[in-house]
């Protein structure tokens, strides 16, 4: 069902300033994006080191999804939506790139390296809740911060 999809309660009425989304599909707009991502965040009252780290978190995913989530040299579609309420923040990446997991990745991959996944270390450590929903050949990605 979509409401399934979305990912958020039927109860949540958002106003417009409430919330951000942007469609990414190269990796030229990524930058563009978090910036974006950063002004709005500002805007809804967080601090600039929270909207700092908020762009950062967008800018790395983004990344992440756009040059690893490639199949068959197909295009990836990101979609992101940013939701500012009751004090918390809520940043959805939904692709049609290939199925990633980021929390079991993390889980299973503890190399000595710890430069290795750093975007994905730094994401699943910093954010209060991570989710990961595969859902009608999309990955939806939630992130609580």
């Amino acid at each position: 069902k979509a409401k399934d999809v979305a990912l958020l309660p039927e109860s949540i009425k958002l106003m417009p300033e409430q919330l951000f989304e942007a469609s990414v599909q190269e990796d030229s707009r990524i930058v563009e994006v978090a910036e974006e991502a950063r002004t709005f965040c500002i805007k809804n009252g967080m601090s600039k080191r929270e909207a700092m780290l908020t762009s950062l978190f967008i800018e790395v995913n983004l990344m992440n999804i756009i040059t690893h989530g490639k199949k068959n040299s197909q295009a990836v579609q990101v979609d992101l939506r940013v939701v500012r309420r009751d004090g918390s923040l809520v940043i959805r990446f939904r692709d049609n790139g290939k199925p990633f997991n980021p929390v079991d990745w993390y889980e299973k991959n503890h190399p000595e390296d710890l430069s290795s996944g750093l975007g994905i270390r730094m994401i699943v450590g910093l954010a209060k809740d991570v989710t990961y929903v595969p859902a009608m050949g999309l990955n939806n990605l939630m992130l609580t911060l």
